[in-house]
């Protein structure tokens, strides 16, 4: 900034991306150390962006996978006006960078925001073919919401705090289970448990109506702009532990800094996880012994059934 004094400033992020969990980046000179959330609000605390600072983003973006998060936005809502991310695995390629373009004499954020998606849409769209059709959920996040959203969010989790208070837990596994979820890798059990926020809400709506309604209401002023091709895409998504119980159980043993997006919301999940705990220790007969059952069976099929495994599994 000494050097290169500016009236806006934009911030890109450009490498792998991790979701909210693993944070972003892969450095290949230290074992592929990422950057945490809180790695990157301690960095840019002390930066001349800081709260004490003299300078403040217009916007900052990932060019990265799953970096389209609440926790993520709740981080930068403290430093930019606008997030652009993308809420699924970006394609190889990337962005694509024909937006520098408008950029030029453009002082309007949301209009570069825009240019940025639009760009990121044509690009896919015009490689398009039967052997390349990849999810493109690009948004473009206004920041200034960030607080509603996680009021919304909060209210939500409470909800469904109560609900497993009253022994609900299985019809919200099931719920929970059904919504869209983003970085799937070979299973669920070893995904990033990242799920798309507005899909979330929208399976909600039948037990906790009210609370729902305020999530997608939050949602609609937060998200300006956003590529909304994929289905249950809405272009933000939060954190919900599950089926990755490894990735969980990493996140509680190294403390979860500002990796939650409220205290509110880590009691809910820590006491979801415990119910969760509870139903993956159940043991179901199989012939004359006894196994462990396949949690994804249980979420996925239900209040019990035989598999094809030969298992009679009866998880509530």
């Amino acid at each position: 900034m000494e050097y290169y004094p500016a009236d806006h400033y934009a911030l890109i992020f450009w490498d792998h991306g991790g979701g909210s969990v693993y944070g972003y980046g892969n450095d290949t000179l230290y074992s592929g150390d990422s950057l945490l959330l809180s790695e990157m609000d301690s960095v840019m605390a002390a930066s001349p962006f800081g709260t004490s600072g003299k300078a403040h983003l217009d916007w900052v973006g990932f060019d990265a996978c799953l970096m389209s998060t609440a926790e993520n936005a709740a981080l930068w809502s403290k430093y930019a006006d606008y997030l652009i991310a993308s809420e699924e695995t970006e394609p190889g390629d990337g962005w694509c960078y024909s937006f520098l373009e408008v950029m030029n004499g453009e002082k309007s954020t949301e209009t570069i925001g825009k240019a940025v998606v639009d760009a990121f849409r044509e690009y896919y769209e015009a490689k398009k073919s039967p052997l390349n059709d990849p999810d493109i959920t690009l948004a473009l996040l206004d920041l200034s919401k960030t607080d509603g959203l996680i009021d919304s969010l909060n209210a939500l989790a409470g909800s469904m705090e109560k609900g497993l208070a009253e022994h609900n837990f299985p019809e919200l596994a099931r719920r929970r289970t059904n919504t869209k979820m983003f970085g799937l890798r070979d299973s669920r059990s070893t995904a990033y448990d990242l799920l798309d926020i507005r899909d979330l809400a929208q399976k909600m709506t039948e037990q906790y109506p009210d609370a729902a309604l305020e999530v997608t209401k939050a949602l609609s002023d937060m998200i300006v702009y956003s590529t909304d091709e994929v289905e249950g895409a809405c272009g933000l998504s939060v954190y919900f532990p599950g089926e990755n119980r490894e990735l969980y159980e990493a996140v509680s043993s190294k403390g979860s800094g500002n990796l939650y997006i409220s205290d509110n919301y880590a009691e809910f999940v820590k006491k979801y996880t415990e119910n969760y705990d509870r139903l993956w220790r159940k043991r179901c007969s199989a012939g004359g012994g006894s196994r462990t059952g396949s949690r994804e069976h249980c979420f996925d099929r239900g209040r019990g059934g035989r598999y094809g495994c030969g298992i009679d599994c009866h998880p509530f």
